[in-house]
């Protein structure tokens, strides 16, 4: 099958580090510009090739200091993989020269970072703002709360995570193009028949390095868990005893599915998936027919560049549960919030409405391919015509996990993270990266 040029290469893009340094900031980051301008500091994450989010903010600054004469955002776009940027937006909020005013949040950081007091509470501004109940269910609006109930964060996008696959690959291999694979041994089954039709493929690409965090833990390890005996709450976390679970059937079953996958040589080889930006590089593959599956979100769409025809050639499809029956997801997103020591926290707000307005997030969702969190938008007839996979990962909520907002539920994720690579890069054996699994959760929960 012929395709167009992908318009921007991901495989060939390394993401860079931030040339902003901290210390750099602090010489910029006062509360004036130089020319006597109120300053409000956005930080958010850019990871090329994409833009979107930058685009869309630059037209909320433009907006915001015209309507606004003495006041500028000063925009802090950070370029890295998610796990470095958490650990520069944690660096920044520990200088209030650096400290962030307004910044772009992962859901599963809100509730640590509330706790750690970076973020100021908004349910005061909130109340008063009429899209807040118009426009955001009451199960969205939960995604940027933390465990006291009080709103951190507004949300912006959200997200499920399913399986993305090249139906020309599959039907050249006897395969069905509307595949839906039933349990886990249907699954690899399944990419073997691939790996026979197609040797110089990668079957399934899924991310397991570290240096991907959430990509490893939420977007592949967490999804195998949901669709364990029990899900999340058996194998990960316990909430009716509050605490992360130990030792779990589950917890093995998933780091064998992936040890067995690398064993079979059905994953990329270990230089890709060490690939800080790995995500982007199968999705690239794709458009030239080198890999039969992916597990990611619908947003894997804005990297089809000049590739008009995915939408006709490319499938999804849930990922199985272990043994059949419901299938598994997880389900997440990011926030716009307010930094707790934003200087004028009404005008800040005022920001993060404009932010968060029908036009900002319509055109977000629209560049990412991201689920859109506001209802005027997700309604909009637009968001579907531009990546029809949305409706498919909107039905995904109903089978989709959440991630538990305590407080060490980062160390606990990078701890996943580690797991999942000792067993498709590191030679460890499940038991063993269960076993280091363990020790860690007992030391950073004190258990």
């Amino acid at each position: 099958m012929q395709r167009g040029k992908l318009a921007h290469r991901p495989r060939s893009v390394m993401l860079a580090v931030a040339t902003v340094s901290v210390a750099a900031l602090a010489l910029s980051g006062c509360t004036d510009a130089g020319g006597g301008d109120q300053v409000i500091r956005v930080v958010y994450p850019e990871q090329p090739p994409s833009t979107a989010k930058s685009d869309v903010i630059e037209t909320v600054k433009a907006e915001f200091e015209e309507a606004n004469e003495g006041w500028t955002l000063e925009l802090v776009p950070i370029n890295a993989a998610d796990a470095d940027y958490f650990s520069r937006i944690a660096l920044m909020f520990g200088s209030p020269d650096t400290a962030p005013d307004i910044v772009y949040d992962d859901t599963f950081q809100v509730n640590a970072h509330a706790e750690a007091g970076y973020l100021a509470p908004l349910d005061e501004y909130l109340t008063d703002w009429e899209d807040w109940d118009a426009q955001y269910s009451p199960t969205t609006q939960d995604l940027g709360k933390g465990l006291d109930g009080t709103s951190y964060g507004i949300p912006i996008t959200g997200g499920t995570i399913g399986l993305w696959y090249d139906k020309s690959l599959f039907e050249q291999a006897g395969l069905p193009t509307d595949w839906q694979p039933e349990t886990w041994d249907e699954f690899v089954a399944d990419l073997e028949t691939l790996q026979a039709a197609h040797p110089d493929i990668v079957p399934f690409a899924a991310q397991t390095a570290e240096v991907h965090a959430e990509g490893s833990t939420f977007q592949t390890f967490q999804v195998l868990l949901q669709g364990t005996e029990g899900g999340l709450d058996s194998s990960f976390y316990d909430p009716s005893a509050g605490e992360f679970v130990t030792g779990s059937e589950g917890f093995n079953d998933a780091l064998t599915l992936l040890a067995d996958l690398r064993s079979k040589g059905l994953l990329a080889d270990d230089a890709d998936q060490l690939d800080p930006n790995y995500w982007g590089t199968f999705g690239g593959w794709f458009t030239e027919d080198r890999v039969g599956v992916a597990l990611t979100g619908s947003w894997l769409m804005f990297l089809f560049g000049e590739y008009p025809e995915w939408t006709d050639e490319l499938g999804w499809t849930p990922m199985p549960s272990r043994d059949g029956g419901d299938a598994a997801s997880m389900s997440g997103g990011w926030v716009w919030a307010m930094g707790a020591g934003a200087a004028d926290k009404e005008m800040t707000f005022e920001a993060l409405t404009m932010l968060t307005s029908y036009e900002s997030s319509l055109a977000l969702a629209l560049g990412t391919g991201d689920v859109p969190t506001r209802i005027d938008v997700a309604e909009t007839p637009e968001i579907a015509e531009n990546n029809p996979s949305i409706p498919f990962f909107y039905d995904l909520v109903n089978v989709a996990g959440i991630r538990p907002g305590v407080a060490e539920y980062p160390q606990v994720s990078a701890a996943i993270a580690a797991a999942t690579e000792a067993v498709t890069i590191g030679g460890m054996s499940p038991e063993e990266a269960q076993a280091a699994y363990d020790e860690a959760v007992r030391s950073i929960t004190g258990g």
